[in-house]
């Protein structure tokens, strides 16, 4: 399961951090899943929302790199090992 930020204003002052922790901890328990929140990434390649998005809800084509980026290795160790 993968949280997703909201994209509009500074990632500094974000007013859903708590929405984020309750949604994080209620599906840490689910077995078989893997939660994956994605504000702390985003934050760390630009605290500056706006850049990831040209809505504030839809990721742009630089949003999506960087989602790509984060999610692509997690996606890789969690594949099996080829035969």
């Amino acid at each position: 399961m993968v949280i997703l930020p909201g994209f509009n204003g500074d990632f500094h002052v974000y007013e859903w951090h708590e929405v984020h922790r309750r949604v994080f901890e209620d599906a840490a328990g689910l077995p078989g899943i893997r939660v994956v929140d994605l504000l702390q990434p985003f934050a760390a390649v630009s605290n500056d929302a706006s850049r990831f998005s040209n809505d504030a809800i839809h990721l742009s084509e630089s949003g999506h790199a960087v989602m790509a980026g984060i999610l692509l290795p997690l996606v890789r160790e969690a594949l099996p090992d080829p035969p």
